[in-house]
């Protein structure tokens, strides 16, 4: 067990906030167990909780308006019909982005951690933050302009990632509230679970995607086994068999050729197999992960807070108007 000596949280140099880095970087579920930790956290959370909301949060949810606005009613169309706003709201966006631009600065930059630097990067969402503020600031700049960096195809598949992305984060602040922070650590607990089963299903797909793939070489073109779908017989067959396991197939032109019986064969057991075995397997194991994460539910939620505030801990520390707990 991991002791912690909590003597330096009650000093003038030390703070709550450095609890909660210390705790997040330990990654060691049984601290939240304990009622000196509860205790701490409960008390706590509320205050940072709100600074946090309104501080941090509210303005990624005005980025966030500003940009699915800007992008889908200005950057993406073909022939712009003007409205007088455009430019008000393209220079908010702009505002937008590099606020939360400034934010990523402060949480890579203003401490004195020495490995500052590798802990910020080695946190995908932190990457993917900088990537899409840093080309949405881009874009909605060139736009302004009058100068696309690309065509407009190009441009659409660009902020099509970028709403992808924007999207995507709205479920990492869903950590910030009671009812959803839980279920925010039993996706991700869940995800972790199923990895090793991710190894073995495509196994499953290719063992009879291929199969069927070359017998449907042995056939004309319009009495084909596998569709074409992209064009490569690996993905074919691949999305041949996904769908099968999701109830999606046709026997259309099982009779239309050659090898019947073997086809039917490869059928029968892919459905045994694939959507009915490995799909409840998966099942299976989801089920046990949720078990697993509820029986310990106020205890996954403490995370989630203490992740929370780790993420953002420099930022807070920074304002002077939050700066002493």
């Amino acid at each position: 067990m991991t002791l912690i000596d909590l003597g330096w949280l009650f000093s003038n140099q030390m703070s709550f906030l450095d609890l909660s880095l210390v705790l997040h970087r330990l990654k060691r579920s049984e601290l939240f167990m304990t009622d000196l930790v509860k205790t701490l956290v409960d008390t706590f959370w509320i205050e940072y909780k709100w600074k946090i909301f309104w501080r941090i949060f509210m303005p990624y949810v005005v980025y966030l308006c500003l940009t699915l606005y800007y992008m889908i009613n200005v950057v993406c169309v073909d022939e712009l019909q003007e409205t007088g706003w455009e430019s008000y709201i393209g220079f908010l966006n702009l505002i937008s982005a590099g606020l939360m631009l400034y934010i990523e600065y402060y949480q890579l930059f203003n401490s004195d951690d020495p490995k500052k630097v590798r802990r910020y990067f080695s946190d995908v969402m932190n990457i993917l933050d900088l990537f899409q503020y840093s080309m949405t600031s881009l874009i909605v700049l060139m736009t302004m302009l009058g100068l696309p960096l690309y065509g407009i195809g190009a441009t659409r598949v660009t902020c099509s990632i970028l709403v992808f992305l924007i999207w995507l984060k709205i479920f990492d602040w869903l950590r910030l509230f009671d009812s959803t922070s839980f279920y925010i650590k039993l996706i991700l607990v869940t995800i972790t679970d199923i990895l090793p089963f991710f190894l073995i299903f495509p196994v499953f797909l290719l063992t009879y995607g291929t199969a069927l793939y070359i017998l449907s070489t042995n056939r004309e073109a319009d009495a084909q086994i596998v569709d074409e779908y992209m064009g490569w017989w690996l993905i074919d067959a691949t999305l041949n068999q996904y769908l099968l396991s999701l109830g999606e197939f046709s026997m259309d032109n099982f009779n239309s050729g050659p090898q019947r019986a073997f086809c039917y064969f490869l059928f029968v057991t892919a459905t045994f197999f694939t959507q009915i075995t490995a799909l409840n397997m998966l099942i299976a194991i989801m089920g046990n992960t949720f078990e697993t994460v509820t029986n310990q539910y106020s205890q996954h939620q403490m995370q989630m807070k203490i992740s929370l505030l780790a993420d953002y801990v420099n930022f807070i520390r920074t304002n002077k108007a939050v700066c002493h707990d």
